[in-house]
């Protein structure tokens, strides 16, 4: 019988892999201009090294999900973070764009595993009733780590040279894996172990949810509604607010962290209220429309106060709460057996937002540039790359009025 300090200290150290995920996977936003610099590439260029983490992270999640099934979690946690681990390393020891990328493919790979350490322990260790808190606290846990690279990592960088700021982070991610290895120790209860897979029943259980159209419709609304993170947030907040408002890094990377911040706090909330309104649907709804509202005036009102900057920035963030919630969507719309993994296709879906839009984002700010204007960008150039965000908040409006469907619920 595993004690209740050891059970939550295997939880914490789940749910800090998150807080490392998330750290790890932002830290181009607040290295933009150092890595253009050391690299000798433009804002394409670093969309698409601040992309390319998430291939291998995408590719990985439907593994990682069968890893945890079948082998001890301890395993599971530990080896991957060595991937992320070496991943880091190479990256702080990376002077061409290939062998940066290189690294943000090994600390993809590794950092798949991550948010599903957070469910597998829960499952494992506590009751059901309890898995929803937990699973929140993951999400508080990852918003937390978008704080950290923000505004740790940036003042870090004051005393300290961007690659030597990563094996600072580097040698943090050793001591983890540490901890991971003497702590993560238990056995799952004959009742509570997953049966084992067979290759059938893990395409059988894919094709079914590819099968379900709501699987497609809340993909939609997690792409959509993640998007906003991946790509302002994690991107390109901190040199939009160094342009726009003449920030310096520290100060840009302070207010950035609101949106992180708003993505913290909400997200508990909107489940809450979604449970009091008897809705998801249109809770969901609400929170597309404030987040619409909110990037509209950030992106394109250029002379907001800054105590209006800073609200619609948590704002932002807590509209990104959408979210967190279309878990909770997907596991009311499909039978018990197969939630796993129409969760992992849903979780799929946000990753793409990454994946495939923060290149678009880099790519739409460099056409816009003109060589004339020199090496930095201009803020017309970030409103033109930055113009997916809105469209992502409109295109989750309309799939969720016209093509979401209110779950039945017990």
């Amino acid at each position: 019988m595993i004690s209740n300090v050891r059970r939550y200290s295997i939880f914490l150290l789940a749910a800090f892999f998150v807080f490392y995920d998330i750290f790890i996977q932002i830290s181009p936003g607040s290295l933009t201009h150092q890595l253009m610099q050391d690299l000798h590439i433009d804002a394409s260029g670093l969309g698409m090294l601040s992309g390319i983490y998430f291939y291998t992270y995408l590719i990985m999640q439907i593994p990682a999900g069968l890893l945890y099934d079948r082998y001890p979690t301890r395993y599971v946690m530990f080896f991957p973070l060595l991937c992320t681990l070496v991943g880091a390393l190479l990256f702080a020891l990376s002077h061409t764009l290939l062998l940066a990328s290189i690294a943000r493919l090994l600390i993809g790979f590794g950092t798949a595993f991550a948010f599903i350490s957070v469910a597998k322990v829960s499952a494992d260790l506590f009751p059901k009733k309890y898995f929803p808190i937990l699973i929140g606290t993951g999400y508080i846990f990852a918003s937390l780590g978008g704080v950290a690279a923000q505004i740790c990592l940036s003042r870090l960088l004051q005393v300290l040279a961007w690659r030597d700021s990563m094996l600072v982070i580097f040698a943090a991610g050793v001591i983890f894996a540490l901890l991971i290895w003497v702590t993560v120790r238990y056995k799952v209860s004959q009742a509570n172990s997953a049966a084992k897979f067979s290759d059938h029943n893990v395409f059988h259980s894919l094709k079914l949810v590819v099968r379900h159209p709501q699987s497609w419709f809340i993909g939609i609304v997690s792409l959509c509604t993640w998007g906003p993170m991946a790509i302002f947030a994690s991107l390109w907040a901190i040199p939009f607010l160094m342009t726009t408002y003449h920030f310096d890094k520290t100060q840009a990377a302070e207010i950035a962290s609101f949106t992180w911040i708003g993505l913290a706090v909400i997200s508990p909330l909107l489940g809450f209220l979604s449970n009091c309104c008897h809705s998801r649907k249109w809770t969901v709804f609400v929170a597309c429309v404030v987040g619409l509202v909110s990037i509209l005036f950030i992106t394109y009102d250029t002379n907001l106060p800054k105590s209006v900057l800073i609200v619609l920035l948590f704002l932002l963030g807590g509209a990104c709460s959408a979210q967190p919630l279309s878990y909770t969507l997907v596991r009311e719309h499909h039978e018990q057996h197969i939630v796993a993994t129409a969760i992992s296709f849903n979780n799929m879906a946000a990753i793409i937002a990454g994946a495939v839009f923060q290149p678009i984002s880099g790519f739409l700010i460099n056409q816009h540039h003109t060589a004339s204007a020199g090496t930095y960008y201009s803020v017309s150039d970030y409103q033109h790359g930055l113009i997916v965000v809105p469209i992502f908040f409109a295109l989750s409006i309309i799939v969720t009025v016209f093509f979401i469907n209110e779950p039945k619920r017990n």
